[in-house]
């Protein structure tokens, strides 16, 4: 006769008690499943498909000789990453402007490799990073420029037109408005711009919690609107013109360009800026004595369309990952980037309303 044998181990113990507890054995699959996904693993000898594209990055400054168009190339996803791996030094490089194609070479080297903000060379840098110019050839307003780039059997083009300076449309005015801000004890001022008055940059300590003044500041610029061209500010200042004081100009870096609408001739331009005025202030601005002398240049709308669409394939535009999307590039064929044309900067004189 033939006797069977109970399961007495540990594990079977567990597995019985948690079925009789109401469990299912699909459950247990489930969770088992769930734990060793979170495990860590390595797959030696893996690859992902990819195309490799030239990736290209130029701005032409009218007035200015043409430098620094930046060539590289993308790597493969499971690549190591390194700069030095992306550099394009053997491209073919041409720019065509008024029928005329004209070589670019590569840029002399730097000798500089960037630093870490603990002074280290970043791993990877080469000091002759692959840009190219064309050292001879001066950027002109009102013409248009064709890039063109071969290199290990691919081609990239990009073409740009160059605006013209920005021309004022109508008048122009300073919207001043007074509010009264609570400041931490022990910390700076708010703010971006300078305070009215004071070191630069806000950083006048408050000793303790102390309701302050803060004057904001609307700058409307009438600009005349010319079709595919964008506008922004580059520096703002504001001067006292009766006291002959001024407050140190922001430099203004990456702004967004602003497009105008099709079809509208009269572009208001703005900008918001703050001021505290601190208790210790050495002086105050008289808002109806201030004027704002501000600088403004136009790009190509190319560029517009880059910054308006460049993160929207990243996980903070998307809480359940990439959109698929990738940026509006103005590069075509086998490549990937922006190259775009922009003015000379125009300063102007905006007055309160």
């Amino acid at each position: 006769m033939q006797t069977s044998s109970k399961i007495s181990s540990p594990t079977s113990k567990t597995l019985r008690s948690l079925i009789a507890a109401g469990i299912s054995v699909s459950a247990l699959f489930m969770a088992s499943w769930l734990l060793q996904s979170c495990a860590t693993s390595v797959i030696e000898g893996a690859t992902l498909p990819a195309t490799e594209k030239l990736v290209i990055s130029g701005i032409l400054t009218a007035g200015q000789p043409v430098r620094n168009i930046e060539i590289t190339r993308t790597l493969p996803p499971l690549d190591t990453f390194l700069v030095s791996k992306t550099l394009v030094k053997n491209a073919e490089v041409t720019l065509t402007v008024d029928g005329r194609a004209v070589p670019l070479t590569l840029q002399a080297s730097t000798g500089i490799i960037p630093k870490t903000a603990e002074g280290l060379p970043i791993a990877g840098y080469d000091a002759e990073a692959s840009k190219y110019e064309a050292s001879g050839l001066i950027v002109e307003s009102g013409k248009s420029y064709t890039l063109t780039v071969n290199w290990n059997g691919k081609r990239a083009t990009a073409s740009t037109f160059v605006p013209e300076t920005p021309m004022v449309q109508t008048s122009n005015n300073l919207v001043w408005r007074t509010d009264s801000v609570t400041v931490l004890p022990g910390r700076p001022g708010m703010g971006g711009m300078p305070p009215a008055g004071g070191r630069p940059g806000g950083m006048n300590m408050m000793p303790a919690l102390t309701r302050v003044q803060e004057l904001s500041t609307q700058i409307n610029l009438g600009l005349q609107a010319r079709p595919n061209e964008g506008y922004r500010y580059t520096r703002v200042g504001f001067r006292d013109t009766v006291r002959s004081v001024t407050l140190p100009d922001a430099v203004i870096t990456n702004a967004t360009l602003s497009l105008p609408l099709s079809g509208v001739a009269d572009f208001a331009l703005g900008y918001t800026a703050r001021f505290q005025i601190t208790p210790n202030a050495p002086f105050r601005l008289v808002t109806s004595n201030t004027v704002s002398i501000v600088s403004v240049e136009a790009m190509d709308a190319a560029f517009e369309r880059y910054q308006t669409s460049a993160n929207r394939n990243t996980p903070t535009t998307n809480a359940f990952g990439g959109s698929g999307q990738n940026p509006i590039w103005n590069v075509t064929g086998d490549g990937i980037g922006v190259f775009v044309g922009r003015s000379k900067p125009a300063s102007f004189t905006v007055r309160p309303k």
